[in-house]
């Protein structure tokens, strides 16, 4: 499923609509390659400038594909599923602003342990390389992925070059991936064994909104409510028009007669 199609996200969105609130339990494994240190001298990113050189197409692409999963996590959580994302250690996920916007959410309304982070070894779960991972989740049983530190002995057989180190034509030592690293992309058998066996107690102690107030006023009010550029500067890559366009112009849409006066024809 490609989230940054726009059919693709619509898609997501509609899977998620049709999981029963509060006893689900959705991973995200996003990719990888721009947000991680070794592409930091093409992608420009640190954690001081997290959404990297925007002028490069690869850039562009992680940035949207990161907001559009930031928001798909949001709507996990207004759901009440449990979520948990994946990232390789040193990514800059945690820097960037759309994130950093979510978990700072979370925390004004559910508690300071709404989002619990946690690293491990891939090599724990029979991986053919090391691997250092970080585990976002709203819950906190995520950290039993964490089994201590590495023994050279877990690591089984022999372990494939993934990185080919060289001098550049400035003398600098540069960084390029073999064919051998793209299989690092997929998770072991053994690792998807444990998610399963912690999949009850990751549900069990996920971190639950609190109840909604009863005087809420209804969508119809709150969304006629808002100014008409109104808009979150973090989610400016999500391309949120688009979808709403795509949506928006379906033949078979039926939208109630209640919210025919609020919902615009579209966005430019």
């Amino acid at each position: 499923m490609d989230l940054n199609s726009t059919s693709g996200f619509c898609l997501a969105i509609c899977y998620l609509l049709r999981v029963t609130p509060g006893d689900g339990y959705v991973h995200f494994g996003m990719k990888c390659s721009s947000l991680c240190s070794m592409n930091m001298g093409t992608s420009g990113r640190s954690a001081c400038a997290s959404t990297g050189r925007e002028s490069c197409p690869s850039v562009v692409y992680t940035n949207q594909l990161l907001e559009r999963t930031t928001l798909l996590v949001l709507l996990c959580t207004c759901l009440g599923l449990v979520w948990t994302v994946e990232q390789p250690a040193g990514s800059v996920l945690e820097f960037y602003p759309a994130w950093r916007w979510l978990v700072a959410r979370m925390c004004d309304v559910i508690g300071p342990y709404a989002v619990s982070k946690t690293s491990f070894w891939m090599a724990h779960y029979m991986s053919q390389t090391p691997k250092r991972h970080w585990m976002y989740s709203n819950s906190c049983v995520v950290g039993r992925l964490n089994k201590g530190s590495l023994s050279v002995k877990k690591i089984p057989g022999r372990k494939p070059i993934t990185v080919r180190r060289y001098k550049g034509k400035d003398g600098r030592t540069k960084y390029q991936g073999t064919k051998a690293l793209q299989g690092t992309e997929r998770y072991p058998v053994a690792f998807a064994r444990e998610m399963l066996r912690l999949l009850s107690d990751l549900k069990k102690h996920r971190a639950i909104l609190p109840p909604l107030p009863g005087n809420l006023p209804s969508g119809q009010e709150m969304l006629g409510s808002l100014p008409s550029d109104f808009g979150r500067d973090e989610f400016s890559c999500a391309a949120v028009s688009k979808v709403y366009n795509y949506l928006r112009g379906g033949k078979n849409l039926n939208i109630p007669s209640s919210w025919r006066a609020v919902l615009p024809p579209g966005f430019l």
